[in-house]
Order: structure tokens, then sequence, then C-alpha cells
């Protein structure tokens, strides 16, 4: 292949990456609330501007779920053990599926409960967190690419490609999941945890 073919053959395989992480990104849940974490931990629950309140519990299909502050983590793989890890992906399968069969309530300090429904989340909801870490991965694909093409043969240059990739790949599920509303499928957030991992690993392994 030729320099100018490799270059092309990249740039596809790039943009048909960006288009799924942001199509995955899009089919998230979006409830219109805002969900943060006070200083105790306490998960806090805000919408159209209002004063957060503190989120008592969740309603799913009728059964309480606790309004665990493991809910609100960007990165699941900062939780104690691999115990809480698990909860915490059973949690979000199970707030998950109430949602999609509008049997999600949730219920704040003062008593007051809401019916939460996923209205499809809108493009303009995906915050600059989302598009600065898909900025930052595409940027290092990019540039390994460009050292790459000329050279695919020279080992060094290869390794360096690698951490294009791996890069790309840690940055692009870390995207996804770390700009959450708050709920999503714990399946999904397993999986791209598990990429965010092998990602992170490979780039070492090739930076070395």
């Amino acid at each position: 292949m030729s320099v100018q073919s490799r270059l092309w053959a990249g740039l596809v395989l790039l943009i048909l990456v960006i288009v799924s992480v942001v199509s995955t990104a899009l089919k998230l849940p979006h409830t219109g609330w805002t969900f943060s974490l006070d200083a105790e931990p306490q998960l806090l629950a805000t919408q159209a501007g209002n004063e957060p309140q503190r989120v008592s519990h969740f309603l799913a299909a009728g059964e309480q779920v606790p309004a665990h502050p493991h809910l609100a983590f960007e990165e699941p793989d900062v939780v104690p053990t691999y115990v809480d890890f698990n909860q915490l992906m059973a949690m979000q399968t199970q707030l998950h599926d109430a949602l999609q069969a509008d049997q999600l309530i949730l219920v704040l300090d003062d008593g007051s409960q809401h019916r939460l429904t996923d209205s499809g989340r809108p493009f303009s909801a995906l915050p600059g967190m989302f598009w600065l870490q898909l900025g930052c991965g595409t940027l290092g694909l990019l540039i390994c690419l460009l050292v790459l093409a000329p050279r695919p043969n020279d080992k060094a240059v290869r390794a360096f490609a690698i951490t294009g990739a791996s890069y790309l790949l840690f940055t692009c599920a870390a995207s996804i999941y770390s700009t959450r509303e708050l709920i999503i499928d714990g399946s999904l957030f397993r999986f791209l945890s598990f990429l965010n991992h092998t990602g992170a690993m490979l780039f070492s392994a090739a930076l070395t």
C-alpha cells in the first residue's frame, strides 16, 4: 500500500470509531435530571435549575434500590472491592431496566416521588468533557498514523502506533461512561470499563 492509501484507511477507521462512540453516547438514558455528590458523599438530584436535593432511594418496578454514591462515580474502578464493583453493575442494570419499562421512581429525602422517563439523549446533552476526551484520543491516533504511514515496517514506529490506538481505546470508552447522566446499562458499563482497562495497559506496554 502507498503512504496515501494507509492514511486514508486509517482515517476511515477513525471516522467509524468516532461515529460509533457518539452513537453509543446518544443512546444512554436521559431523564432531564442532574445528579451529583455532596461532600459526605450523598447522591443529589436537581431538575430545571432548582436547588439540589438529597436522594433517599429509587423504586425500580416497586423494589427499593438504595441511592448509593457509587452510582455517580465517573470511574467504576475506584470502588474499594470487586464485590462493590459487581454490586454497582447490578444496581445500574436494575435501574436501567426499570427506566426502560417506565417503572422507575426517584424518591427524595423530603418524601416526594418523581417518575423518571427516558426522553432520549439530545446531541446538545453531550458535555464538553465528552468531546475533550474524544478529541484527545482522536488527536493521539492521528499523530501516530502520520508517523506510521511512511514507515510501517519500523518496529519502534509500530510500537508508537500501538500507543495511539490504545490511547484512543481507553479515552473513547471513558468518554461514554464518565459523562453519562447517571444510569447506564450494567453490561455496557462493564464492557466499557474492560475496554478502558485494556487500552490503558496496552498503552503502558507499547510505550515501554
